[in-house]
């Protein structure tokens, strides 16, 4: 007998299983529809605006003739907020797919349903 400690040899590694695939394609599902869900929601609350700056010469400053470029800007705000397009309202009205009723409580709450259902898909909260 020797005095020297028995070594274990180092356990191999687990090959992945057959699950790993499907765990990958999953975690991309989740994550692909928590992202477009999250990012329809916040859409719903942009519109953009037009704005006037001056046109700049090669060197950065204003141009001497004084002549302005007008450049579209997107912002964000409750203000802006349009659960659908007005066209899409409109067609949806001529032909219902759900009672007249329903609607108005339906548009009132879609941008806070796709923002929260895209949180808790990205969180993993559902």
């Amino acid at each position: 007998m020797s005095d020297s400690p028995a070594t274990v040899p180092p356990a191999p590694s687990a090959p992945p299983s057959a699950d790993t695939g499907a765990t990958y394609a999953f975690l991309t599902l989740r994550l692909w529809l928590g992202l477009r869900a999250l990012i329809a929601g916040i859409e719903k609350f942009g519109d953009t605006r037009s704005k006037q700056i001056p046109l700049l010469d090669a060197t950065g400053e204003p141009d001497i003739s004084g002549a302005t470029v007008e450049v579209q800007e997107k912002f964000y705000a409750f203000s802006n907020y349009h659960a659908v397009p007005d066209a899409l309202r409109d067609k949806l009205a001529l032909e219902p797919l759900m009672p007249s009723w329903m609607t108005t409580p339906f548009y009132a709450v879609l941008g806070g349903l796709l923002i929260a259902l895209g949180l808790t898909l990205l969180l993993g909260l559902w």
